[in-house]
Parts: C-alpha cells; structure tokens; sequence
C-alpha cells in the first residue's frame, strides 16, 4: 500500500473520524472494504467510471483512485454495526450543534476553501458526473462564531478556516458530512 499521504482525503478522514472514537480499524482494512467501482476508462469518445455516490472511483492504492462521497462510507461503518449518519443536506449551522455536543463531523469541501475546480466528468451510463479537482475532506472538530476548526488529512494540525468561506464552499459541494452517533 501507498503511504497515507497519496490517499483520498475521504478515506483519511473517515479513518480519523473513526479513531477519534478509538476504534480498531485499520486503513488496510478501511481500503479493502470499501465498496470499489471502475477507474476511468474511454469508450466511443466519452469518459465513464464509477460513481461516488455508490463506489470509491477506481483504485485506492494508486494514482487510478479519484474518491469518495459519504453513502459508502456509511455502508462500509454499517458492516461493523456502527451507527453512523449521513447528515448530507442538512446547514452548517445544524452541522455545528452536533460538534458543539462533542461531535467531531466529516464534512466536504475544497483543499484551503479554494474555489471548486470541476474540470473532471465522466459518466455512469447515462448520467454525468462532475469532479472537484481541489475537494477535500475534512472532520470538523470545533467552532466558533468566525471560525470552523478542522483536522486536516495528511497532517495532523487543526486548520481555521473562516466560517462564512467554509459555509459558502460546503454548501457548493452538496452540503455532505456523515458522523458517528455516540
């Protein structure tokens, strides 16, 4: 395997949602239970590949892998009988009283709240999928009325991002976030 600085920033930071609750998963297990669907391949001149929403998109391991949304992860937590929820949908203001009860909360947005890049598609059959090339996931893990305060992958600092900037990009990218029920 990679090391983890190569991996999708979605499964880095499921794993450190999960290990924030001491749980005894490793990232090999993590990689090898994800539910996997096609990397993307050229067929008639159109691009298609797996779909986020049901799938890690390709490879994990390699330069193959593009990611992940939350409903696999969601299913992958289930097949340990964790309770996890998928919170999509719901505002960052709601997002934040789950971590001001002492709810860390992955959510995803765009590496540093750059503007989101969508410069990659594919299809799955007939239904286009659009990529963010810059987004990132992230676990909220504290607030405050100008701030949000998160655990960045691939390092291990807590970054401060301007919440009003965070809530703009949040909102942009599906306002997705999953957390686990205590």
């Amino acid at each position: 395997m990679n090391d983890d600085t190569t991996l999708d920033s979605s499964l880095l930071s499921f794993y450190r949602l999960l290990h924030f609750y001491h749980l005894d998963i490793s990232m090999d297990t993590l990689i090898t239970g994800i539910k996997k669907g096609s990397s993307l391949f050229l067929d008639h001149h159109r691009l298609y590949g797996g779909d986020p929403e049901v799938e890690y998109v390709g490879n994990p391991k390699d330069s193959s892998g593009y990611g992940v949304y939350q409903k696999p992860l969601v299913e992958f937590a289930q097949s340990f009988d964790l309770d996890v929820l998928d919170y999509t949908g719901h505002s960052l203001d709601e997002v934040l009283q789950q971590v001001k009860s002492g709810i860390p909360v992955q959510t995803w947005v765009t590496k540093d709240l750059e503007t989101p890049i969508s410069n990659y598609s594919w299809y799955v059959f007939d239904r286009r999928i659009d990529w963010y090339e810059n987004m990132q996931s992230v676990v909220i893990v504290g607030y405050s009325s100008e701030n949000v305060y998160v655990s960045v992958p691939n390092s291990s600092e807590i970054k401060e991002y301007q919440r009003n900037r965070f809530e703009e990009v949040f909102d942009i990218l599906g306002k997705r976030s999953i957390f686990l029920k205590k």
